[in-house]
C-alpha cells in the first residue's frame, strides 16, 4: 500500500514546537509528535483528528465536517495553527462556520481580514453564512468593496444578503 506523505506547515512554532512535521496520512504514525503544533491544551484534547484522519486517509472536507460535530476546539486549532494547504484550509474555514461558536467566527473574521489567499477568504464567507452570525457584517462590507478578488467581492455582496 502507498502511504499518503503530507506537510503540515504550522504559520508560526506552538509552545516551542517546530513549525514543520511530516504526517502519513495512511500509515501507522498520524500526528505522532505534531499535535503540539496546533492543539491549544494538549492535555484536553480528545485525538478525534487522528481518529478522523486515519477514517478518511487525510485533510478532506468530510473529515472537517465531522470535526466541526466531534471536535470543534480541535477543528479550531487545525485552522489557527496547522498551516493547512489554501485548498484544504477553505473547507475547513467552511465547517469552522457550523460549530456553533463565538471564537470560530472570530477565526473567521481574522481569515476574511488577513488570509493572502482568496481561495480561502471565500471558503471563510461561507463559513460565516453557516455561523448566521451578523457580527462579520462590517468585514464583508469592505470585502464586498474592496476584494481584490472579483469571486470575493461577489461571495461577500451575496453573503450580505443572506445575513
Amino acid at each position: 500500500m502507498n502511504a499518503a506523505i503530507d506537510t503540515i506547515e504550522a504559520p508560526r512554532p506552538c509552545r516551542g514546537e517546530p513549525a514543520l512535521a511530516r504526517v502519513t496520512a495512511a500509515g501507522n504514525t498520524l500526528l505522532t509528535g505534531v499535535r503540539q503544533l496546533f492543539v491549544a491544551d494538549s492535555d484536553q484534547a480528545s485525538g478525534v483528528t487522528e481518529r478522523l484522519l486515519e477514517q478518511y486517509g487525510g485533510y478532506c472536507e468530510a473529515l472537517f465536517e465531522q470535526l466541526a460535530t466531534d471536535a470543534p476546539t480541535e477543528l479550531m486549532d487545525l485552522v489557527r495553527f496547522a498551516g493547512l494547504r489554501p485548498a484544504k484550509l477553505t473547507y475547513a474555514a467552511e465547517a469552522l462556520g457550523s460549530t456553533g461558536r463565538a471564537e470560530a467566527v472570530s477565526i473567521l473574521i481574522e481569515i476574511l481580514s488577513s488570509h493572502p489567499s482568496a481561495l480561502v477568504r471565500e471558503g471563510a464567507i461561507f463559513g460565516v453564512l453557516k455561523a448566521s452570525t451578523t457580527s462579520a457584517r462590517p468585514t464583508l462590507e469592505r470585502l464586498a468593496l474592496s476584494d481584490p478578488s472579483a469571486a470575493v467581492r461577489e461571495a461577500a455582496s451575496s453573503a450580505l444578503e443572506l445575513i
